[in-house]
């Protein structure tokens, strides 16, 4: 995460992809009224995993926070030039509800149960060898380039830690990270001390 800019209302956090297109995302004063911290609102938006929109320009995301809990994220002008959230929070149960739009279907016990029974009789009387198997190589390629990337963070925090514990300054391990002084505290402060 790197912090592009500020003010007084919002705090440009990062950038996001919508619709194709890199636009930096705010966080408004407002969104801090219920006392979600802005590293959990970034990790929302970035991994949410539904998108409601709920009027023109108002958009829901549902995502989770660092330690998994779930937030309900309100966003203004989401593939527009210029999103803010505006609001966030523990997700409410009624916002898991159905719109009535068919965004959301919610299946009973009794359904559930049924699919899982289902499920399993195919599962018992499956051939490999008369189905066709779906080529998920690209899939695994991108869940492996993931991982390197999170042990390439690890080492990353691992170096600045020891850089810290050398007494280096953050205007130090910020040139070598390629970043603003702001923006290395930002993302290891928490992490390294």
């Amino acid at each position: 995460m790197h912090e592009t800019g500020s003010n007084e209302q919002t705090t440009i956090v990062d950038r996001v992809c919508a619709e194709g297109q890199a636009a930096a995302v705010r966080i408004g004063t407002p969104a801090r009224k219920h006392g979600v911290g802005d590293a959990d609102i970034w990790h929302a938006v970035r991994t949410a995993i539904r998108k409601i929109d709920m009027d023109d320009d108002l958009t829901m995301l549902i995502g989770p926070a660092h330690d998994g809990t779930l937030l309900e994220i309100g966003v203004l002008d989401l593939n527009g030039e210029d999103p803010v959230v505006i609001h966030a929070m523990r997700l409410r149960p009624s916002s898991t509800r159905s719109s009535g739009k068919g965004d959301h279907v919610k299946h009973t016990d009794a359904e559930i149960e049924d699919a899982a029974r289902r499920f399993e009789h195919l599962a018992d009387n499956l051939d490999p060898a008369s189905v066709a198997a779906e080529d998920l190589s690209d899939l695994q390629a991108v869940a492996e380039a993931a991982e390197q990337v999170r042990r390439d963070e690890a080492l990353v925090t691992e170096r600045v830690a020891a850089a810290r514990a050398r007494g280096r300054s953050w205007n130090r391990i910020a040139v070598a990270l390629g970043v603003s002084r702001q923006a290395a505290r930002h993302r290891f402060t928490d992490k390294v001390g």
